[in-house]
């Protein structure tokens, strides 16, 4: 038996959800992506690592998106590093680990 349900309840009134929203999805743990005005959001509840992996690898769209977020926190990183001097050490670094 699941421990919690999840309802969706929408604030504006023209919005409509899919009625599994409305009535509640029954999980034994969640994890919440919110996408607000100045940025975005997340809750993890009674979820491993393992857990959500396994849920974003069961969903093309999920797995899509979980791709691109890893490119763009290696872009980050990088920016980083070449702000600070390090590009070069970085790039060479990479190589060798891409040729072993």
């Amino acid at each position: 038996m699941a421990k919690y349900r999840i309802r969706i309840e929408a604030l504006d009134p023209a919005e409509e959800l899919r009625a599994e929203y409305r009535m509640g999805i029954e999980c034994d743990g969640f994890t919440i992506i919110g996408d607000l005005e100045d940025g975005s959001d997340y809750s993890i509840h009674m979820m491993s690592t393992v857990d959500i992996a396994a849920a974003l690898a069961n969903d093309e769209e999920l797995l899509s998106a979980a791709i691109i977020a890893k490119a763009m926190a290696e872009a980050k990183r990088m920016a980083r590093e070449m702000k600070s001097g390090k590009a070069l050490e970085a790039l060479v670094s990479r190589i060798r680990e891409e040729d072993d």
